[in-house]
């Protein structure tokens, strides 16, 4: 660094910048993996087409804290309109029958993998 004279002819060194504590980056957080269906029902009703999907989440028990897989199970429907697809909305009358029957499907799934002798419906 330069020093400057003073008007008194004394020589100053400039005043110094403060100096920048190094900054701590946060921690990287992992995203939890991407949690795919186990199983998905779709069906056609005209241009729409239904899906049920079933996600199998792995979580500690409340009994004895060792990993158990309960279900979710997720609706959807896709339809064409003004020559593009989309999704969402409710459901038409007609397609009621068609969600009934994937949802019983993906029950049907669901209770045959949790019970121990799958001759049991329940």
């Amino acid at each position: 660094m330069a020093k400057k004279k003073a008007e008194n002819g004394v020589a100053v060194a400039p005043p110094e910048r403060p100096v920048e504590a190094p900054r701590e980056e946060p921690p990287v957080r992992e995203a939890p993996p991407k949690e795919r269906p186990v199983v998905r029902y779709k069906l056609r009703i005209g241009t729409t087409t239904l899906e049920v999907t079933v996600v199998e989440h792995r979580v500690p028990s409340q009994v004895d804290q060792s990993e158990v897989s309960v279900y979710s199970v997720s609706v959807g429907r896709t339809y064409f309109a003004e020559g593009t697809e989309k999704q969402g909305g409710g459901f038409r009358t007609a397609e009621l029958a068609g969600l009934l029957y994937l949802i019983q499907k993906a029950s049907d799934w669901v209770y045959s993998v949790r019970t121990e002798d799958s001759a049991l419906p329940f």
